[in-house]
């Protein structure tokens, strides 16, 4: 009998309807139990390091990371029906004293974001589905964003 070094690594394990019966089956739980902002911002890596990812998919990701990031770092001040122009009005007019106010650094950044990225949102451009993408320069703003993002 050969010898074992060590304990064997646990394993996580899921159960998976197949057809009238039911399948176990390895589960990749950190995989499945990563949140949405984790999420997106590997894809947004995946795209810059590997060139992974449809780009207008990427693209139409980078507001929604900056949202959730802003929401992150500053608890209760962005509410769930609130966008990222609207913090970026928030952060731009709020006071000193203000806990948003020390997303000031940033701002322009943030904006300039908003401005490349709001092109592929049906929101804020009747004609995203038809805009045409430059991969250099998606290539440009996921980098920033993904600095933004690891920086304040």
């Amino acid at each position: 009998m050969p010898e074992t070094t060590g304990t064997p690594s646990p394993k996580a394990l899921q159960f998976a309807r197949m057809g009238n019966g039911t399948n176990i089956s390895e589960w990749n739980i950190e995989n499945d139990t990563r949140g949405d902002y984790a999420q997106t911002h590997r894809d947004l890596w995946r795209f810059l390091h590997h060139a992974e990812g449809d780009p207008k998919s990427i693209a139409r990701s980078i507001r929604p990371l900056l949202e959730k990031y802003l929401r992150l770092k500053l608890p209760g001040e962005f509410p769930d029906n609130e966008w990222l122009g609207e913090f970026i009005k928030k952060i731009r007019e709020s006071d000193d004293s203000h806990a948003i106010a020390a997303a000031k650094v940033i701002l322009a950044e943030v904006e300039s974001i908003n401005d490349y990225s709001k092109r592929y949102h049906h929101n804020t451009n009747a004609s995203s589905e038809s805009e045409p993408i430059d991969s250099g320069e998606l290539e440009t703003f996921v980098r920033r964003t993904l600095k933004l993002v690891g920086s304040f």
